[in-house]
């Protein structure tokens, strides 16, 4: 299900749970490139065309991905007690077991 079409992220909050893991465009341009050739729309793509899509495309998406139950700020989010802060935030949110 894609995130930004109709009112899927409405669909996907009321039936699940929503985390947006927000980084810079620059982190994420990053994070990409080393991916490129696995993504269709990102192969072709020097750095810095590459940069100014994924700035192009965030700023029309941001708003949906902003609408996620739980949003973190995830630019230097690589440390295991980083994934932690994630899991306890997530445990909240999920029902307690009897």
């Amino acid at each position: 299900m894609t995130y930004t079409f109709y009112n899927n992220i409405e669909i996907m909050n009321n039936t699940g749970f929503t985390v947006y893991l927000k980084v810079s465009i620059e982190e994420l341009a990053n994070r990409l490139y080393v991916n490129k050739n696995n993504r269709p729309l990102l192969r072709d793509k020097t750095p810095h065309e590459m940069l100014t899509y994924i700035a192009e495309n965030l700023e029309k998406r941001e708003s949906y991905y902003n609408q996620a139950k739980l949003i973190f700020d995830a630019e230097q989010m690589f440390a295991d007690m980083d994934v932690d802060h994630i899991i306890d935030n997530l445990m909240l949110y999920l029902p307690q077991n009897k």
